[in-house]
């Protein structure tokens, strides 16, 4: 028998059967009188259970006093419906503009901390009036941009990965001043307004945070009145109302440490600048959420999200279970995407929706990989569940608490008595005794052997009563002789 399989994910779970209303985006401008798929920008499920939505006069989060709406069930078959849900005239009518997910928790955190994003952006309808500068609105509803598909991550006022360039476009001639802990660089001019630090550089320079100084021109001055001379390693400063140079002595000052001395003379000079903040970071990339679009009993779509600080456009490369692939299953185990994201300041993110075949895959934990050009990458787990009902536990599986799964419904329990014919051996050893010429034969040998022993006893009894008389009576002999000498000496 077939098994349906389930793919639960590690962060973010969300079943969807097939259905007609089109699945909108974070940020996706929906009209009155619509109805869409609003599954994919609610968000988390408050501690509650339910899912919330508030408006804040339909700018950004907590800009106003906020209206809030309790949102239906992620359920198909329930009425309303995430799935299939009414734009309604009477609720929205007269709230059009940003909505955001809203989670019932305290204050004090920030919006990302909260996952606080946009849901949707309410316009009243589809028509469109074109101005004299060509200019399309929507009713005279202010437009909004289109939003990330996850929530905005800012870092700094640039951040840039090493390896990658930083381009900085200016609207006038422009000088950069990049001071960090141990890397800088001094007044380096634009071409053509466009300031570019290489791969090469970013590359070999130390990841922290930077101070960046932009310098300008005095308007209607046109020359730079601060320069940096490498040569001899001063910060030359020149008056136009005197016609003289100052000089500042850097040699041996760390660019941080030489930051005091350079804002000091940009204070006192012509020349105006702008302070930002810089970050250089190590290659990353953080996968933050797998989310399952839809389901079938044979194929899930998954939906990839993350974050990444590689230039906008880098490849992005995922790969399935890559420890199990072979040449030959590698090539439909791998997907590609690209990063997005314009802010120079925000972390890059990515989307990627893949879909994957349950039968081809065993029930438990599996591995999706990211990889960067550059050799950065991220492993995530996931995992695929048998769907419980068709999961049969095994037989010699215990429970605590003795809570057995149980199947519903509960089948009949039959006693069969079955008759089984059992044909027992016994085998009774009876001793026999020998034939009787065999035992004749065995006495008579014995006989013999006594008879003869017998024989020798006696024989030896006589040799021995012969030598004893033979002794005696020579003893008897020489005792009569010395007897008959003595008398004879007598």
């Amino acid at each position: 028998m077939k098994k349906a399989l389930l793919l639960l994910i590690t962060l973010l779970l969300i079943v969807t059967p097939v259905h007609a209303a089109p699945r909108i985006m974070q940020g996706e401008t929906v009209y009155l009188n619509d109805t869409v798929d609003i599954s994919g920008v609610t968000g988390w499920m408050a501690n509650d259970g339910e899912y919330y939505a508030a408006y804040f006069g339909g700018g950004d989060y907590g800009s106003t006093t906020g209206t809030i709406i309790k949102l239906p069930p992620r359920a198909y078959k329930a009425r309303p419906s995430q799935y299939e849900y009414y734009i309604d005239p009477a609720v929205f009518g007269s709230k059009l503009g940003l909505w955001h997910q809203y989670y019932p928790v305290s204050k004090d955190l920030t919006p990302e901390q909260h996952g606080y994003t946009v849901m949707f952006n309410v316009a009243a309808s589809r028509s469109t009036n074109v101005t004299e500068n060509q200019t399309a609105v929507v009713n005279n509803t202010p437009s909004f941009p289109y939003k990330p598909s996850v929530p905005t991550r800012h870092i700094a006022d640039y951040v840039v990965m090493r390896g990658d360039n930083l381009t900085i476009n200016t609207n006038q001639i422009t000088k950069l001043w990049l001071l960090g802990r141990l890397d800088g660089i001094y007044d380096q001019q634009s071409v053509n307004n466009t300031i570019v630090i290489t791969e090469n550089r970013t590359r070999d320079m130390e990841p922290g945070r930077y101070d960046m100084l932009l310098q300008k021109m005095k308007p209607g001055l046109n020359v730079f009145t601060v320069r940096y001379n490498p040569t001899t390693q001063e910060l030359e400063s020149f008056h136009p109302e005197t016609f003289t140079i100052s000089k500042l002595p850097l040699y041996g000052l760390t660019p941080q440490v030489a930051k005091g001395r350079i804002l000091e003379v940009f204070n006192n000079s012509m020349d105006g600048y702008e302070q930002l903040k810089f970050e250089l970071q190590e290659p990353a990339i953080d996968i933050t959420m797998i989310e399952t679009l839809k389901e079938t009993d044979t194929v899930a779509l998954v939906d990839i999200r993350g974050y990444t600080n590689a230039a906008n456009g880098t490849p992005i490369k995922f790969v399935f279970d890559e420890e199990l692939q072979t040449p030959r299953t590698l090539a439909s185990a791998t997907h590609y995407t690209t990063t997005l994201g314009i802010v120079p300041g925000d972390m890059r993110y990515f989307q990627k929706s893949v879909p994957i075949h349950l039968y081809e895959l065993f029930p438990g934990e599996h591995w999706i990989t990211a990889y960067l050009p550059n050799g950065a990458y991220q492993r995530v787990p996931y995992f695929i569940w048998e769907a419980e009902k068709h999961y049969t536990p095994n037989a010699t599986i215990r429970y605590i608490g003795g809570n057995e799964f149980v199947p519903t419904p509960t089948p009949q329990i039959i006693n069969v008595t079955q008759t089984v014919v059992v044909t027992k051996v016994v085998t009774v050893t009876v001793p026999v005794p020998p034939p009787q010429s065999s035992v004749d034969a065995a006495t008579w040998k014995t006989i013999s052997t006594i008879v003869q022993y017998g024989i020798l006893a006696v024989v030896a009894m006589i040799l021995v009563c012969y030598g004893m008389s033979i002794v005696a009576r020579a003893y008897m002999r020489k005792r009569k002789n010395d007897e008959q000498e003595t008398k004879k000496g007598n």
